[in-house]
């Protein structure tokens, strides 16, 4: 019998097997909803905070120990009160206005026209009553009416008037029934605030003995909470006891705040143990607390926000819980559970999960790792009842806590069902070959072995031509074919480079009936006319936004789970295309980091989808799929505040937003803020484009959402944002604003410059004139000059005559008049000598003072008249040589007049003879003087002292 025929039965019961199966049931692991938690870093103010509301354009303000915290989804503002108090309320009014409540305070937070928020007291107004140690615990709305409780009076704000409402015992506000405002008073019952004053309402609210909130379950129903004795159904007539799955957790854990969701869940803020959720049966929807990520235990403040989820103002930070997301997670907080590959649900509320640890059997919040079955565990396949579980060390059995192996391989990686030769069967692939399971008669399952040169299998698939496609665990790619009877794979083909790429680690999938291979980056097929693998190019343009991909996961109607490096994309087949229909990042599951084997199990019986992760599970319903497809996005991209400032001196300033908006030049850098209050963990992006005429370029904001630019021109401006993610864009604006002109640019000093530069350019045309005559002028005159240069060459011979002849007589009258000056100047030595012969003889006593006196003046009238001559003697000479002796005497100040008039003399060449006789000296004296001139002037002992004089030139001092 060949291998068909042989395994038919086999393949058909396993068919019957699977149509009738019926144990695969929702997860019922203590799934909660993912939490975001702010701490004391995030927002930077007081640890506590006590109550929170949010306006109608998204932006969240929290009650603090600091003020009032402002948050738009990006950045958090503090606004602290005038008084430095703790904010204890806060209500956004219908009239827009951010009402607060602290000690002996109460007023109001307004916008203003720059987007800034400016605070308003209203404490200040009261008339006739003065507040004694009060704190503003809750805010109320009643119409245009604004009531601010105090546990010793109500103070009511309306036509701009506040007035006082001394309460004459402990009142709690309960309920907000249908504009009626309910308040609880210890044992005395229920009242309701009238017009101005509170009235007693007849109803079972009186056997309560404390009554923090009253909410309505629909049909007339309310459920009434008590801090400790837990919660009471009914309406205002009768009452009796709610029983829940929370009872216990009530009588250790008092509750102190209550809110309904929109989809009428009962959420609980406790004192110590967190928040619980509860549905109208009374039924634990889920608990968080400390222990499961919320950050603090003690609630002080609900807030349901218009997605329906919770926002909790905590004793230590603020934490925001999407429960209205469809989206769960299930973390284990006594232990870390591993790398998740696996996970199977049973009808008998218990469930398995397969982790590099081991597998675990679960039930209810216990979960435990089976023994004896530790360490790396692939896959669980459920067999009418028959679990089946991939291990490293073999493949199993498993039933309940217990197990036997099933013979074969010692280990095993997938488990696929596959068309073998018309019919349905199993292959299972392992670290050796793969394998293929069938059944013998009495039931027990066997297994066949598969040779050939397959192993490491981690992912099988099977295309429309029956090629097996196999994904090596490290290398790549294999496709093969069975052989006729089953035992041996043929056509081995290992698929070593794909593109230009050699094969390290692909994934394999199939869609679309088409096997799709995958390296993160790129997306692949396998093309049979030309038996290779080529780039998938229609895939790979539809999904051009992701990427990383790691695996892929088919759903029901053509639907789609995309793992991605950093997100779950979940995809959409209209028919003629793929559409990425929502983008679920990795981190609103756990803050795990990601290494690439996230992966997804889909449960066909309750269309729910099991994440795989790290030491977590995530659960994604089918509501979260269809909420993310049906839902109409409802907020709006905003501009927060739009700063200007002057970048060459400290000036900042913000502007209003209020059209026009008109940017003095002298601030032209500017900086604005953009919010898209969305909460969620939904991955988005601002981007922008600028100008004056924006073109097609967009530029993606920061992390901070804050866009600057520097010295922007005089102009209109038009900026174009949108908010988007990877499926669509979320919402857009367009915002406008002008750069005025600075003053030098308005209109009339454009004028007056352009007159300014008319004058100048013609005074630049008038001075190019005038340099143009004056050109001419002196062409003219080198013409000139021309000419008499020429005449001047004609007679150059007569001329050069006349100098010689002008020159030798210059020289000969120098002669001359150095000759008398230098008699005259031995005439002076003379009478200097005289003079001391005469000065000798009065000494002498033979002559008397009158005589004396009357000699003395001639000689000294004779001296002068001698230095005259000198002088006159000494211009003339410098004239004649060029300033030979002022030249002489600059450079060399040390020589006296005796030394000049001997230097004069070297310089007409006279001998020693001569100059001893004009001097009046020996020849030995001659030679004394040239030896002390040479000394002042330096020169060295084979340098010429007449030479040097000869040669020295000298600038003349006359013009």
């Amino acid at each position: 019998m060949n291998f068909r025929s042989s395994t038919a039965w086999f393949f058909l019961s396993c068919l019957i097997l699977f149509l009738t199966e019926g144990n695969i049931v929702a997860l019922s692991l203590p799934f909660t909803p993912p939490v975001r938690n702010y701490s004391v870093s995030s927002y930077k103010a007081g640890m506590q905070n006590w109550a929170i509301d949010q306006d109608e354009d998204g932006i969240l303000y929290v009650g603090n120990a600091m003020g009032l915290l402002e948050f738009d989804g990006t950045s958090w503002i503090l606004h602290p009160l005038p008084t430095k108090g703790i904010i204890r309320s806060v209500l956004v009014g219908k009239d827009g206005r951010i009402y607060v409540g602290a000690f002996e305070e109460f007023g109001y937070f307004q916008r203003m026209p720059d987007n800034s928020l400016k605070y308003v007291s209203l404490s200040g107004r009261l008339l006739d009553y003065s507040m004694h140690n009060e704190e503003i615990w809750t805010i109320l709305q009643r119409e245009s009416e604004v009531i601010f409780h105090s546990f010793g009076c109500l103070f009511l704000y309306r036509d701009d008037k506040v007035e006082a409402i001394p309460l004459d015992g402990l009142y709690t506000p309960v309920a907000d029934i249908h504009g009626t405002i309910y308040f609880h008073k210890g044992n005395a019952g229920l009242y309701k605030l009238d017009s101005d004053h509170l009235t007693e309402v007849s109803s079972p609210g009186n056997l309560i003995h404390d009554l923090i909130k009253i909410l309505p379950l629909g049909n007339g129903r309310y459920v009434f909470i008590t801090p400790s004795d837990g919660l009471f159904v009914g309406d205002f007539s009768s009452l009796k006891k709610f029983h829940t799955d929370a009872d216990a957790i009530f009588k250790s854990h008092p509750v102190n705040k209550a809110i309904l969701t929109q989809g009428g869940d009962l959420v609980l803020g406790t004192i110590s143990n967190g928040i619980l959720a509860l549905d109208k049966e009374g039924h634990q929807v889920w608990h968080l607390n400390s222990e499961t990520k919320l950050q603090n235990n003690t609630v002080l403040g609900l807030f349901c926000d218009p997605s329906g989820n919770i926002w909790a103002a905590l004793d230590d930070g603020i934490s925001y819980i999407q429960s209205n997301l469809g989206v769960y997670i299930f973390e284990p907080s006594q232990r870390k559970i591993g790398m998740v590959y696996d996970v199977l649900a049973r009808n008998d509320s218990s469930a398995y999960i397969a982790s590099n640890q081991g597998l675990y059997y679960a039930k209810g919040p216990n979960i435990s790792l089976i023994p004896d079955l530790s360490g790396q565990t692939w896959f669980l396949k459920d067999w009418n009842g028959n679990i089946i579980c991939g291990h490293n060390n073999g493949t199993y059995l498993i039933q309940g806590k217990s197990f036997r192996r099933i013979p074969g391989p010692g280990s095993g990686l997938c488990f696929k069902e596959l068309d073998l030769y018309g019919s349905p069967g199993f292959m299972e692939g392992t670290y050796a070959n793969p394998v293929i399971f069938k059944t013998n008669a009495d039931g027990s399952f066997a297994i066949q072995p598969v040779s050939g040169d397959v192993h490491l299998t981690q992912n099988l698939v099977q295309d429309h031509l029956g090629n097996i496609w196999a994904q090596h665990l490290r290398k790549g790619i294999y496709r093969f074919r069975l052989s006729e009877d089953g035992s041996s794979a043929e056509h081995v083909r290992r698929f070593s480079k794909i593109g230009n790429d050699r094969v390290l680690k692909y994934s394999l999938f199939k869609l679309k009936g088409r096997v799709v291979m995958t390296d993160g980056d790129n997306f692949y097929t396998y093309d049979d006319l030309r038996d290779t693998i080529v780039l998938f190019q229609e895939l790979n343009d539809q999904l051009s936004g992701i990427k990383g991909v790691t695996s892929v996961c088919p759903l029901k109607n053509n639907e789609y789970w995309f793992c991605g490096s950093e997100s779950a994309y979940f995809v959409k087949d209209d028919g003629s295309r793929l559409h990425v229909i929502r983008e679920f990042p990795f981190s609103m599951f756990s803050s795990s980091s990601y290494d690439g084997r996230y992966s997804f199990v889909y449960n066909k019986d309750t269309d729910e989808s099991y994440l795989c992760m790290n030491n977590a599970i995530g659960l994604i319903t089918r509501r979260a799929l269809d909420s993310c497809k049906d839902s109409t996005c409802t907020k709006s991209l905003m501009i927060r505040s739009f700063h200007v400032s002057c970048r060459k001196m400290a000036l900042d300033s913000l502007m209003s937003l209020s059209a026009p908006i008109k940017v003095p030049y002298k601030y032209n850098s500017i900086s604005i803020s953009f919010c898209y209050p969305d909460y969620s963990q939904t991955v988005y992006r601002i981007r922008y484009r600028i100008g004056r005429h924006p073109n097609g370029i967009w530029n993606d904001l920061p992390s901070q959402n804050v866009f600057r630019e520097n010295d922007l021109r005089p102009g209109n401006y038009v900026i174009e944002a949108e908010a988007y993610d990877s499926v669509r864009t979320l919402s857009s604006l367009r915002f406008c604003f002008e750069v005025c002109r600075p003053w030098y640019l308005k209109s009339i000093f454009i004028i007056l410059f352009a007159l300014l530069s008319i004058t100048f350019i013609i005074l630049i045309i008038w001075l190019f004139l005038q340099v143009a005559i004056k050109r001419k002028e002196r062409e003219w005159l080198v013409q000139d000059a021309y000419s008499q240069v020429e005449q001047a060459l004609k007679s150059r011979d007569i001329l050069s005559v006349d100098k010689e002849m002008l020159e030798k007589d210059l020289i000969d009258k120098s002669k001359e008049l150095s000759t008398e000056v230098l008699y005259n100047s031995s005439l002076r030595q003379s009478i200097s000598a005289l003079r001391e012969d005469i000065q000798r003889l009065y000494l002498d006593g033979k002559i008397n003072k009158s005589n004396r006196d009357i000699l003395m003046s001639h000689v000294v009238n004779s001296i002068e008249s001698d230095e005259e001559n000198w002088l006159r003697f000494q211009i003339h000479f410098d004239r004649i040589h060029e300033g030979f002796l002022s030249s002489l005497k600059r450079e060399y100040p040390s020589l006296t007049s005796t030394d000049m008039r001997f230097c004069a003399m070297l310089k007409l060449n006279q001998s020693t003879k001569e100059i001893a006789q004009q001097l009046n000296i020996s020849t030995r004296g001659v030679d004394a003087a040239r030896y002390r001139i040479r000394k002042k002037l330096g020169l060295a002992p084979e340098e010429s002292l007449t030479g040097f004089i000869i040669n020295f030139k000298g600038r003349s001092t006359l013009k």
